[in-house]
């Protein structure tokens, strides 16, 4: 799904939510102080820094996740940029929010703060109606906010939609009472609900326009994957989605595929604006290790080497894989152990059904490809595979012998702690032509499959594009090992395009 930027009085309320549990985010400061921040409740804090270096503006990301306590926000960083604290202090000043920023390494350790200089401070009131009246004048930051997300929603809330007008006018009431939370959920409510309506407008709109009847499989995948995620949820507002879920595969049964679309999107919209799970501890009280956190640690290098064969073979439920995979992490990630085994386990089974399928797959594959008397793409797929798994091997290869070299040179230390760059290169070189191409190797000829080969050639040339720049050009004659990154690729792209011509 193709990344939508966020509004910035939601992002001030993902933002807040950050006082009642770990959020993960990813930061890209860029040039003339155009700055991308991404905050999701759910999404992998990896997943959201590969979205904030393609989509911003600045050549590195910081990623990992953050809380808020009191006027600190603590960055816990799995990938920092330098002067990473005094940017994002300086990004929150303009969103009226006032924090000190920390930023931790992954042991824990402070290795970035910035806050705001001291100023004296005034003279003590004369009296007590002046102290009363000086307390008055202060600004609080979360009732600023507040206050914006509310005059942003009255633009959004229809006129005639009487309902929500009376929800704002209360809403309204309670921020000027100071009932910060109890403001904030109707917020929260509200927003869920326009997020809604405008989303079926927005559905509505789009099959008006386009009169196309909605993809069954791309319907089924969707479906796979939220029920996946669903059997990880234990909070409420999850059996109003399994409804929902029920509700779109009987109508995918019937064959009415665009009550299927809308109501499968109400349900992914349900499970968006669920509020996060309640504390369970003191704030800034860390939970004792436990026997499932051990369990999960155990767990997930298995897990995930199992889950890289599984999308470097295109091998099953890919997105659902992802998906439930994704959420356990992300429950690991804010301390919920037993959500996260549990979704692991949903995990495993995908897997296990992807294995059970793949060889009735082949066969069906190829026997399709036979019938139609089109191409099979497989040998094609296979061919850039190989040859992307081959360029990232010389990259890895290359970072060593630099990082050897620099270990071992008076004055270069501290080259090896930047060599990873490197990598961030080949990121350009993704996988939309071997998904491409797997689609082509199911699809029998007619418009469908021209239409897939045609984006194929496109995916080529935006790849060659990428091979034709000064780093490509000088990678492999790089004075420290023998490689041929950029040679490859190209020989492999023009076999690619041989067969897609055929």
């Amino acid at each position: 799904m193709a990344y939508v930027p966020i509004k910035p009085e939601e992002l001030k309320k993902l933002v807040l939510m950050g006082k009642k549990r770990p959020m993960n985010m990813a930061f890209n400061p860029g040039p003339k102080d155009d700055d991308l921040l991404i905050i999701h409740k759910i999404k992998a804090a990896d997943v959201l820094g590969r979205t904030a270096k393609k989509e911003g503006e600045g050549p590195k990301v910081a990623f990992g996740s953050f809380e808020i306590s009191g006027k600190t926000l603590t960055l816990n960083a799995v990938q920092t940029v330098p002067g990473l604290a005094k940017k994002l202090r300086k990004y929150f000043k303009k969103m009226e929010f006032s924090f000190k920023v920390e930023v931790l390494d992954s042991q824990g350790n402070l290795i970035d703060e910035d806050a705001e200089e001291e100023t004296p401070q005034p003279a003590a009131p004369s009296s007590p109606q002046a102290q009363s009246e000086n307390d008055t004048a202060q600004p609080d930051p979360a009732h600023a906010a507040l206050t914006d997300r509310l005059r942003a929603l009255k633009g959004d809330v229809p006129s005639g939609s009487a309902p929500l007008q009376k929800a704002l006018a209360t809403v309204a009431k309670l921020i000027k009472e100071g009932s910060v939370d109890k403001a904030s959920d109707g917020l929260d409510r509200i927003e869920a609900a326009v997020r809604q309506a405008a989303a079926a407008s927005a559905t509505q709109t789009t099959r008006q326009a386009e009169g196309s009847e909605p993809d069954a499989k791309a319907l089924t995948a969707r479906a796979a994957s939220l029920r996946a995620v669903l059997n990880t949820l234990e909070r409420g507002g999850a059996e109003r989605i399994k409804i929902l879920l029920v509700q779109s595969l009987t109508s995918l049964q019937s064959g009415d595929f665009h009550a299927a679309q809308q109501t499968l999107e109400e349900a992914e919209n349900t499970l968006n604006a669920l509020p996060p799970e309640p504390e369970m501890l003191p704030q800034g009280q860390a939970p004792a290790p436990s026997k499932a956190q051990g369990q999960w640690e155990k767990t997930l290098p298995r897990l995930q080497a199992q889950v890289d064969a599984a999308m470097n073979a295109r091998r099953g439920d890919l997105a659902a894989i992802n998906r439930a995979f994704e959420y356990a992490k992300s429950q690991a990630e804010a301390g919920n152990f037993d959500s996260a085994l549990k979704s692991a386990a949903t995990t495993v089974g995908l897997l296990r059904d992807a294995a059970t399928s793949t060889a009735e797959a082949r066969v069906a594959n190829a026997a399709e490809a036979a019938v139609h008397g089109g191409v099979d793409y497989t040998a094609s797929r296979l061919m850039w595979l190989k040859t992307r798994a081959k360029m990232h091997a010389d990259l890895v290869k290359l970072k060593m012998a630099i990082d050897q070299h620099a270990s071992t040179t008076a004055g270069l230390e501290g080259i090896a702690q930047n060599t990873g760059v490197l990598l961030e290169y080949i990121e350009e070189i993704d996988t939309s032509l071997e998904a491409t191409l797997d689609a082509l190797v199911e699809t029998p000829d007619g418009q469908t499959r021209e239409a897939l080969k045609q984006e194929a050639t496109r995916i080529i040339a935006t790849y060659r594009s990428t091979l034709d720049s000064e780093f490509f050009k000088a990678v492999d004659d790089n004075g420290f090992t023998q490689t041929a990154i950029r040679g490859t690729a190209l020989e492999a792209l023009a076999q690619v395009e041989t067969a897609l011509t055929a």
